[in-house]
């Protein structure tokens, strides 16, 4: 009977351990740093021309890998949602 006892608390032990990790928050990461060279997308002419850079703050990455480039770059919060 000893046994069954120890078994059921073992149990129990693995149940709220389990419960812990699967609420574990980790911290997003937000240091964000954007480095580039004087000749960044150059044009026909050889000079750098403007470069557009989007940050999203996603929930999930499901739909966002789904996506392909022109319809998160055109209508991203259509996409994306707000």
């Amino acid at each position: 009977m000893k046994k069954f006892y120890q078994y059921i608390l073992l149990l129990i032990s693995m149940a709220l351990f389990g419960c812990s990790a699967a609420n574990l928050v980790v911290d997003p990461y937000s240091d964000l740093e954007i480095a580039a060279s004087h000749n960044i997308n150059p044009d026909s002419n050889g000079r750098p021309s403007p470069v557009v850079v989007y940050v999203f703050e996603l929930t999930s990455n499901t739909i966002f890998e789904s996506q392909d480039f022109f319809s998160i770059y055109e209508e991203s919060e259509k996409v994306l949602g707000p």
